[in-house]
């Protein structure tokens, strides 16, 4: 099955999930928000990220050998299609205790429907600013290459790009294209501004990916 294929099958499958799920009622699937003890959950544009994804691959900018870090991963389809459709090892790292549970159960059911094989995919629950976290799943933050982050504690997760991560390492911001037209490009000390992945046109979540390098 090509990636094309994979990706298809993946939405489809993600879509059976959010028709049947509501994690206790908190989550809407018309706004595909939800409000837990931690946080929000907002679940990412996997369209927008995978047209991101195949650009950024194409350009060099996303290296396919290196660690992909989802941090603030929700229900895991930034890993999942990372790992599972572009062949990118992924971590995936959550902090409230209820939205992880209901991510690993989803997780789980990709990897048993082999619709995420062979290629490593790590799910856990943490803090993604600290290091204990990446050392209890075995990877280390400095052998990440690109990190993704939907507009959640993003300041602090560039901060931390910029103190520790190799340069080189890519940092992608999922954002609201507003937020540049209003007020600027958003900017992260350490790291420099490379280029905008506008909205995805298929897509009713108009979200872009910013993308950063240290």
């Amino acid at each position: 099955m090509d990636a094309k294929a994979k990706f298809e099958l993946l939405k489809r499958f993600y879509a059976d999930v959010e028709n049947k799920h509501s994690l206790n009622g908190r989550y809407s699937k018309k706004t595909r928000i939800g409000f837990f003890h931690s946080g929000l959950f907002a679940a990412s544009n996997i369209d927008g990220i995978n047209v991101g994804i195949e650009q950024l691959l194409a350009d060099g900018l996303v290296n396919q050998s290196g660690w992909f870090l989802d941090a603030g991963c929700g229900d895991g389809r930034v890993t999942a299609l990372t790992a599972g459709v572009h062949r990118i090892p992924s971590i995936g790292i959550e902090y409230d205790r209820e939205v992880f549970d209901f991510g690993g159960a989803v997780i789980k059911m990709l990897k048993e429907y082999s619709m995420i094989n062979g290629t490593p995919l790590v799910f856990t629950r943490g803090d993604f600013t600290k290091d204990r976290t990446y050392r209890r799943a075995g990877v280390m933050f400095e052998d990440i290459a690109t990190v993704f982050n939907y507009i959640d504690n993003h300041e602090d997760i560039a901060a931390k790009i910029a103190k520790q991560s190799p340069r080189g390492t890519i940092f992608i911001l999922e954002d609201f294209p507003w937020i540049p037209i209003t007020s600027g490009i958003r900017e992260f000390e350490g790291l420099t501004y490379v280029r905008t992945i506008p909205p995805d046109s298929n897509s009713k979540l108009r979200r872009c990916l910013h993308v950063y390098r240290k």
